[in-house]
């Protein structure tokens, strides 16, 4: 895993992600059919859908100072870095909320992530960690690698985590 590895496939998805153990569509109400939207096209309030059928909320939307030709988008998991040219699914601002059935969870600071884990984001919105280590960009912090693109994350950073071993 490098910091900079943005791939974009014929598909328009990132990093060749395919469908995970964990399905995000288990379980939760289908909203509007999203649009297509180029990384420079996103805007805060709008929610990313990822290959797995995950969403990740747009708090802010704005060109890398640390990556050229990259987008950073601050969502509930951190900030993105996602290559200019790559294309996302998007439903927009205020669309239909999407409802999750309970789940279990347990808090894991950001130095334990795991590939494999699953956050569980306030909203309930959930993101599977590809790969993970220490960044070489950015002292102190990991790179995250997800099905929406790299997360840098402190160390020290908490998060819940899908628990697993209650399914």
């Amino acid at each position: 895993m490098t910091d900079n590895n943005f791939v974009k496939l014929p598909n328009g998805k990132l990093n060749g992600s395919e469908p995970k153990h964990q399905s995000a569509a288990e379980g939760r109400t289908i909203s509007a059919a999203p649009t297509t939207k180029y990384a420079t096209e996103i805007l805060p309030g709008d929610i990313l859908v990822g290959p797995n059928g995950t969403r990740a909320t747009v708090d802010n939307s704005d060109e890398s100072f640390v990556f050229h030709g990259c987008r950073a988008i601050e969502t509930e998991f951190g900030t993105l870095y996602i290559d200019d040219d790559l294309t996302f699914e998007v439903e927009p601002e205020g669309a239909p909320a999407l409802t999750y059935p309970e789940r279990s969870t347990y808090t894991k600071a950001a130095e334990d992530f795991e590939a494999g884990d699953v956050i569980v984001a306030p909203s309930g919105n959930l993101l599977t960690i590809d790969d993970i280590e220490r960044s070489s960009v950015m002292p102190g912090c990991l790179a995250v690698e997800n099905e929406f693109g790299t997360l840098y994350l402190g160390e020290e950073v908490e998060f819940e985590v899908l628990d697993e071993s209650a399914a």
